[in-house]
């Protein structure tokens, strides 16, 4: 005759879930996972747009500076420049230097 005596529930110490390693747990491995993808992704989604704002900025910077720089040379003669750096005694020249 087979026993039918009801198997007791599993306590602690027996319980197959318990006495694996916390990275033998799927629901670990699979949440360690996702976060590793998730930090993947967000790191590139930052570096491109790091890049992407620094290169804008640095073009902006360009622009700017190109903008002063043709606002100062339309207001230089190029006949006093010119007289300036050929007589030694032109008023301009000590202008020149700094």
């Amino acid at each position: 005759m087979a026993d039918t005596t009801p198997t007791p529930p599993l306590g602690p110490a027996q319980d197959p879930v318990v006495q694996l390693r916390a990275w033998q747990r799927f629901h670990l491995r699979i949440t360690a996972l996702f976060a590793a993808v998730v930090f993947v992704v967000i790191t590139a989604a930052a570096l491109l747009s790091y890049q992407v704002a620094s290169h804008r900025t640095q073009a902006a910077l360009a622009h700017e500076m190109e903008v002063l720089a043709a606002t100062y040379a339309d207001g230089i003669d190029a006949g006093e420049l010119k007289a300036a750096i050929d007589e030694l005694d032109h008023p301009l020249r000590d202008e020149l230097h700094h």
